[in-house]
């Protein structure tokens, strides 16, 4: 089994979930005009331990249309919580649930939305990234920003992580912080440290508000469905 999943595509969607699996389970959504005639391809790559799956659209010897300009493919993927993954798209949504390995996450175009337990680094140039951790034990790291969006990142009680923000925009807390700002600079950096400290959290918006919230947990739902 490999211990690294990397996932490429141009245009569309990508949700993943991790799930009790022993391999992986892709499905893919192709949406392009009724007389394009790229037909959707998956090429795959192995390298060692690592897997490369590359979504897009077979060549063609025509003239590019401007009708088929809107081709796009979305895909699904249940993999096992534990493999590592790192996601590439340059316009689409990137959603990510019940992961406990490292996800390394990035779109030129859409947005991020991530629940899981393991490290993060999510990326965005035109979109929002919204996170939610899922375990107050897990010490590995997270980095999440953004050039022109927000970015939300939710802590469980008993959290325990030192928080960096670096935004122009609004900052918005559930948590005392500690604010830096420049003389005659918009821009804003915030130090907050929750329960011990010990998970390092760095979030960034350019042009977009920050927000670090605290989720109180309902014991009698799983925490992945509140």
């Amino acid at each position: 089994m490999s211990e690294l999943l990397q996932l490429d595509q141009a245009m569309g969607d990508i949700r993943i979930q991790g799930a009790a699996v022993d391999g992986l389970v892709v499905t893919i959504v192709a949406q392009r005009h009724r007389d394009d005639p790229r037909e959707p391809e998956v090429t795959t790559a192995r390298d060692g331990s690592e897997l490369r799956l590359a979504f897009g659209f077979a060549a063609a010897d025509v003239a590019e249309h401007q009708d088929w300009k809107n081709r796009r493919i979305d895909v699904g993927v249940r993999l096992p919580a534990d493999l590592a993954i790192e996601v590439r798209t340059e316009a689409g949504r990137i959603e990510l649930k019940k992961l406990a390995a490292a996800a390394k996450l990035a779109t030129h175009s859409g947005d991020i939305d991530f629940k899981g337990s393991g490290e993060l680094q999510a990326r965005s140039r035109q979109g929002a990234i919204r996170a939610m951790l899922l375990s107050t034990q897990n010490d590995e790291p997270i980095t999440a920003s953004t050039t022109n969006g927000d970015v939300t990142v939710s802590l469980l009680e008993g959290a325990s992580a030192t928080v960096e923000v670096v935004t122009e925009g609004l900052l918005i807390t559930d948590y005392s912080i500690d604010i830096e700002r420049k003389h005659g600079s918009r821009r804003k950096l915030g130090r907050a440290v929750v329960g011990a400290g010990r998970r390092s959290i760095r979030l960034s918006s350019e042009n977009g508000k920050v927000r670090l919230a605290s989720v109180i947990v309902d014991e009698k739902l799983p925490v992945d469905a509140q």
